[in-house]
């Protein structure tokens, strides 16, 4: 990502489109700071996350020279601000989804993501309208990410059965994953 984000920027100055590369350089930069200041921390909350991802998604929409419909959604019972999740947990899914989903698509590309309490547990389910997932057209980089995402989730179920708290399925209009976390808030 770091090497394709500092091409886009010279090929901004090759093409002397300023105002793009400056504005490209300065949200790239917001978003290694972030980057940077988030992982001296084991969660950040939602709200923050969510912010690091709607930076991300720009720059890569930029990249593309092409719109990316980004949306969040919490359900009543959620407080961004309050609830905690692993940092950098969904950048992962939501890269996958640009470039394995979304990437050269035709139609509009939409990502939604959706945060909802149940059972004292934090659900997570993110959408995109790309192309259907499949474990084989992954590359053997890609399919690990996934798999280190799983084992993050996993060990935060360390004192419970094992169960699966993650889930890819193509769906009708594109594909979804499915993330089950434990409650956590800025107050425990």
């Amino acid at each position: 990502f770091i090497f394709n984000a500092i091409n886009s920027i010279q090929a901004f100055i090759l093409q002397n489109k300023n105002e793009e590369a400056h504005f490209y350089l300065a949200e790239f930069a917001k978003l290694i700071r972030m980057i940077l200041n988030n992982s001296r921390k084991k969660y950040v909350s939602i709200h923050d996350e969510i912010e690091l991802l709607n930076i991300y998604v720009n720059i890569e929409a930029q990249r593309l020279n092409d719109h990316i419909a980004f949306s969040v959604n919490y359900a009543s019972n959620v407080a961004p601000q309050e609830i905690m999740i692993p940092t950098m947990l969904l950048q992962p899914i939501i890269e996958n989804a640009i470039w394995h989903g979304l990437n050269n698509l035709k139609k509009e590309k939409v990502i939604k993501i959706m945060f909802m309490k149940k059972d004292n547990r934090l659900m997570i389910h993110i959408f995109n309208n790309g192309k259907p997932y499949s474990q084989t057209s992954q590359s053997h980089h890609q399919s690990q990410g996934l798999k280190m995402i799983q084992e993050r989730i996993a060990l935060l179920y360390t004192d419970t059965e094992k169960n699966d708290y993650f889930e890819i399925q193509n769906i009708e209009n594109g594909v979804e994953v499915t993330m089950i976390l434990p409650l956590i808030s800025d107050f425990e």
